[in-house]
């Protein structure tokens, strides 16, 4: 729970779990606002809902669709372009046991990228696109 007086470090992230609602301060001195979606079509339309509220307070915003399915790139693509318009950098990472497997394993997701289960995999393409946009 964020009060009025918690101290930001120079280098937090926070997870308001998709509510909006009491964190206009924190969107405000926000560098980059992360917005998850899937892309079901309630998702997006959730996530249309959100970057409407999002993008009055601040536009440094980017879109990370997770559980994508390689086949359905395209048409996830036509379908941010209806609430998203081009607006917003938007990254695609297909649905992957990397992820589970990286908790499980206690290592970095790019550590089991490097492993040739995943080496030539399109999550690891992906994964290193949205990494490089953070360098």
């Amino acid at each position: 729970m964020l009060k009025d007086d918690t101290k930001i470090a120079d280098a937090a992230i926070f997870d308001f779990g998709g509510f909006v609602d009491k964190i206009a301060n924190y969107l405000k001195i926000s560098d980059l606002i992360i917005v998850p979606t899937t892309r079901d079509k309630l998702a997006l339309l959730k996530t249309y809902e959100t970057l409407k509220i999002i993008e009055s307070i601040n536009k440094n915003i980017i879109i990370v669709v997770t559980k994508n399915k390689n086949h359905f790139q395209d048409e996830t693509f036509k379908m941010l372009e209806k609430i998203n318009k081009n607006q917003y950098k938007t990254f695609l990472l297909n649905e992957s046991n990397i992820f589970q497997k990286s908790l499980e394993e206690n290592v970095s997701v790019w550590q089991l990228s490097c492993n040739f289960a995943y080496k030539n995999k399109t999550i690891t393409v992906q994964y290193k696109e949205l990494l490089d946009f953070f360098n």
